[in-house]
């Protein structure tokens, strides 16, 4: 299972409890959305993730990547950006989705007050249509929440300052900063598990692998069976290919 996989699991498993003024909000995001691409002339993504489809408004830096015409509005059904996030360095888009993935868990269950009061920031860089890469920073806002079911994201993109530091959420109430390492979205095995799974990559059999651990094969079986069910992977070889997207191995 892939990153973006993953969260749109984690989407799903919301109610969507929507107010009846849900169509009126969305309207106004758009416009605000739109006056961001204006005034800033960045690219600004919209997404309903209850319905399953994003506006895109792009400012002249769209038609400086070779994306869009600056002015363009573009209406798709996803809640993936493709357009954009094809000119995105597959490094950088690897840690974009640990990173939205983290802010998305954050938001639903440990930051205190309304979710919409928080953002993430993170540096990326984005190539031109000559393959120039190109420092841009990405701010994800969840615009309205309904008992902490969130429907609504503004991602917004604009040129940045060369330099890739730690990824932000911030608290946009009282400016608080919470920094997100490596660590912060990899730590989803616990180090017994990882090098159990280090050594099936490697092709060891359970009973190779009890042995150079000094561990029961019955305990290797169990940490394989934590390390499916941690992955949501269907198998080993899924289970090494999701673990080497998030960097675990």
């Amino acid at each position: 299972m892939n990153i973006n996989t993953k969260l749109d699991e984690e989407f799903s498993h919301q109610q969507f409890r929507q107010g009846h003024d849900a169509g009126r909000m969305e309207t106004e995001y758009m416009t605000l959305a739109r006056c961001f691409a204006a005034v800033e002339n960045g690219i600004a993504v919209l997404s309903n993730l209850n319905g399953r489809v994003s506006h895109i408004y792009y400012g002249a830096m769209g038609e400086f990547l070779g994306i869009a015409g600056r002015g363009t509005h573009h209406r798709i059904e996803s809640i993936w950006e493709e357009e954009i996030l094809s000119h995105v360095h597959p490094d950088d888009l690897i840690a974009k989705q640990l990173q939205e993935l983290k802010f998305f868990q954050y938001a639903k269950k440990d930051c205190s007050g309304d979710p919409s009061g928080y953002s993430l920031e993170s540096c990326l860089r984005m190539a031109d249509a000559s393959g120039t890469y190109h420092a841009v920073t990405h701010r994800i806002f969840y615009c309205n929440t309904n008992d902490r079911d969130i429907w609504l994201a503004l991602c917004l993109y604009s040129f940045g300052t060369e330099g890739k530091g730690d990824a932000i959420i911030r608290n946009n109430t009282n400016g608080e900063v919470i920094r997100l390492t490596e660590n912060d979205y990899t730590a989803i095995l616990s180090n017994r598990e990882t090098s159990v799974l280090r050594l099936i990559e490697q092709g060891k059999s359970s009973k190779e692998i009890a042995g150079m651990l000094s561990i029961s094969v019955n305990t290797v079986n169990r940490h394989r069976q934590n390390i499916l069910e941690k992955l949501h992977a269907g198998n080993s070889i899924e289970a090494c290919r999701t673990a080497k997207e998030l960097r675990i191995i």
